[in-house]
């Protein structure tokens, strides 16, 4: 799962994919077209569930009210994509409501794998 950070009408990518692909084009092997359409794209190096010990992100992030954070799998911004998500981000600030179009149109898009979002919105500090 990806995670993001809406803050001032944009919409930032915090994490990045523990795959093949991600570290080919972290290390300019490929670039972010080829990354698409690579046949080890699914292919992970880190997973819940594969070990006893679990390796998770950890980061450290300011926070304000009316920031949103966005948690959603590969299914959701596979389909979508970055502008995707952040046009429902844009016209929909109600977090459920958001969650729902995004569900929405991800199916629409005819989603490969499953579809999984949370919105968690920062009301007041």
């Amino acid at each position: 799962s990806r995670t993001y950070h809406w803050q001032d009408g944009t919409l930032h990518q915090l994490t990045t994919d523990p795959s093949v692909v991600e570290r080919l084009v972290a290390t300019a092997h490929i670039d972010s077209r080829e990354a698409a359409y690579h046949p080890q794209r699914g292919v992970l190096y880190r997973s819940l569930g594969d070990r006893a010990s679990v390796e998770v992100d950890v980061l450290s992030l300011q926070l304000s009210p009316g920031d949103r954070l966005l948690l959603c799998c590969d299914g959701v911004w596979e389909s979508l994509g970055d502008d995707g998500l952040e046009e429902v981000m844009v016209s929909e600030p109600e977090p459920q409501r958001a969650c729902e179009e995004i569900s929405r149109r991800a199916l629409e898009a005819g989603a490969s794998d499953n579809v999984s979002i949370v919105i968690v919105s920062v009301l007041e500090m």
